[in-house]
């Protein structure tokens, strides 16, 4: 049971944010779960972590999950969110090739909406553990979901018909993806091995050693010729999807790789990590040529626009950044829309409790803020097949 805060100093904490000194609380205690009401905070995206990030295939839309049960529309030109899917306990997100569906993966089931209508048009089962991750084929016929209990389910979207299921090996599935022709899938789990599998048969083809304990985050380049794999220990690896080498290896990241993206024109590779910075790699040289800092603790999702401009960016401290993968610069953070009531219901609620091994999944987490702490640049270098 968690030990509550002192009344005094909940009281000096509901005080401090009558008085206008939001920011700096929800900074002080930016990804750290609460028994008590999470104050919605205006200057986030969510009241929470954002898990993930999706832009529509058509540029129009942005989606984002949190732990706050709701799923956002944003607008990614103007900033602004659209519409907001309330009481969502979603993790997984993905927008089907024509944009018209939009995909959440909850506990239990994945629901698709009618997003432009902000109406739930069905529901499918998955029959426990959460659906981390979710991925339409490219012809937008299947729908593929990493489950938390280790198990990868693939559907029909025509007929809601599960087609396949298959253990992705170790206790979790922690990531999916579709070859950019829809042949492969590509699995990424707690054993630290990359799984390969054949998309239309279910059969697996290969297992991709690649000497970690865990795979955070798999994606494949838009020509569909190289696998990228995030590691828990802070690498990012790229394979030859032909041959299963390992080409190259990229250190940067002190923690763990959550995720993974891909330009659009395939010479960038985005990563987001458990150190709170998002990497941008050159393809052509293997090197890391940028660094954007301004995210507090994790960064659970990264995504680049359909037409490369924009690179959206979502962590455990509730931001959204749009970012310039040319310049480096940040364009935007991404505000929901806030009513003064739920501020007032935040006020008059009682004491919080604070459980910080909750918060940090059981792990120590040093305390900081992103550009305080110096860290390594990042180094890229070759590697035969297997090597670390």
């Amino acid at each position: 049971m968690t030990a509550p805060f002192p009344r005094r100093v909940s009281d000096r904490l509901r005080g401090a944010l009558a008085a206008g000194l939001a920011p700096l609380v929800a900074l002080a205690f930016a990804g750290t779960a609460c028994s008590g009401p999470v104050p919605p905070h205006p200057d986030t995206a969510h009241d929470g972590e954002v898990y993930r990030l999706a832009f529509s295939p058509d540029g129009k839309w942005l989606a984002s999950s949190g732990s706050d049960d709701v799923v956002r529309l944003w607008s990614p030109a103007s900033g602004k969110e659209v519409r907001a899917l309330r009481g969502v306990r979603a993790h997984g997100l993905a927008f089907s090739p024509d944009s018209s569906q939009l995909a959440s993966g909850g506990r239990g089931s994945i629901d698709l909406w009618a997003h432009a209508q902000g109406r739930r048009s069905r529901a499918l089962p998955t029959r426990g553990g959460v659906a981390e991750e979710l991925a339409f084929s490219p012809d937008g016929k299947r729908l593929a979901a990493a489950c938390s209990e280790g198990a990868v389910q693939v559907w029909d979207t025509t007929d809601d018909r599960r087609l396949l299921k298959f253990e992705a090996g170790g206790s979790r599935a922690h990531c999916v993806a579709f070859s950019p022709k829809g042949k492969l899938l590509a699995v990424g789990g707690g054993d630290g091995m990359v799984r390969l599998w054949g998309a239309d048969t279910g059969e697996h083809l290969q297992a991709i050693n690649t000497l970690d304990w865990t795979i955070g985050a798999v994606a494949f380049s838009p020509e569909g010729n190289l696998l990228a794999s995030g590691a828990g220990v802070g690498e990012v690896r790229i394979w030859d999807v032909v041959t299963r080498e390992c080409l190259l290896t990229a250190s940067g990241h002190q923690a763990a790789v959550h995720s993974l993206a891909f330009s659009p024109d395939g010479t960038l590779l985005a990563s987001g990590g458990r150190d709170g910075i998002v990497r941008l790699w050159g393809l052509a040289g293997g090197r890391g040529i940028r660094q954007l800092k301004g995210h507090v603790f994790d960064v659970n999702s990264v995504a680049f626009s359909p037409d490369g401009k924009l690179l959206a960016t979502g962590g455990t401290d509730g931001t959204i950044r749009l970012w310039s993968p040319d310049t480096g610069e940040e364009l935007r953070s991404l505000r929901k829309a806030t009513h003064l009531s739920r501020l007032g219901d935040w006020f008059a609620a009682p004491a919080v409790s604070f459980d910080l091994a909750r918060a940090t999944r059981g792990r120590p987490r040093p305390t900081r803020l992103a550009g305080i702490v110096s860290r390594r640049g990042g180094v890229g270098r070759a590697c035969a097949p297997g090597a670390r």
